[in-house]
């Protein structure tokens, strides 16, 4: 999200609330989390979140900070209740830009799959697919074959381990490849059994794993 952009969304999501401050705001969406203790800052981004016809992207802003919070485990006392933001809501995330509604949902397939917020309808692999596979396949025509090969087959469904060796040893230089980095996100967000990093300890992958990016909406 850019600089004018977070600040303008910023902006609306204090507005649904007296006392939150539009540069907080600002500052727990540049760092994707919400600081301990936020008072109004913690109610105007909740209120938001559940405000999707009011403000699209306020609600997705700060449904996004919600899910961040509570997958790194930081949130409060009092929780906010995702599951049922998504039972009410999981309409209005489907009719969100692909690369929004693919983050959201992915995060709430995360929770779920974890326990932390149980749903009644987890969002499917088409809910969590920034794009079709499809899509992803022909975006594959011009690339390397030594990389093209084992993408295509593991979108196909076949074993998916050469393809995580890749994103593991080469994800820095693949980020700058679309068409491969679009193959490896549709593989991370519709394959339960994609994990380049299954054997590392999480000190190491929050040192050297490269973050699938998810595409800019």
């Amino acid at each position: 999200m850019s600089v004018a952009r977070a600040g303008a969304v910023a902006e609306r999501i204090a507005a649904s609330l007296p006392g939150a401050e539009a540069g907080d705001v600002a500052a727990a969406l540049r760092s994707g989390r919400l600081p301990a203790g936020a008072g109004p800052l913690r109610e105007a981004v909740e209120l938001a979140a559940t405000l999707p016809d009011r403000d699209a992207p306020a609600f997705h802003a700060a449904t996004a900070l919600l899910l961040a919070e509570a997958l790194e485990g930081a949130s409060p006392l009092a929780p906010p209740d995702l599951a049922a933001y998504h039972d009410a809501h999981a309409g209005a995330y489907r009719a969100a830009p692909a690369p929004v509604r693919a983050a959201l949902m992915n995060g709430f397939r995360l929770l779920h799959d974890a326990g932390a917020a149980p749903l009644d309808a987890p969002p499917t692999r088409a809910d969590r697919a920034t794009r079709a596979c499809v899509v992803v396949e022909a975006g594959l025509k011009g690339a390397p074959l030594h990389l093209r090969l084992p993408l295509l087959a593991a979108l196909a469904g076949g074993a998916p381990g050469e393809t995580e060796a890749l994103w593991r040893d080469r994800g820095r230089d693949l980020v700058a490849a679309p068409p491969v980095a679009d193959a490896m996100r549709h593989l991370y967000e519709t394959r339960d059994d994609w994990d380049p990093w299954r054997d590392w300890p999480d000190d190491r992958i929050a040192a050297e794993g490269v973050a699938i990016p998810f595409e800019a909406p």
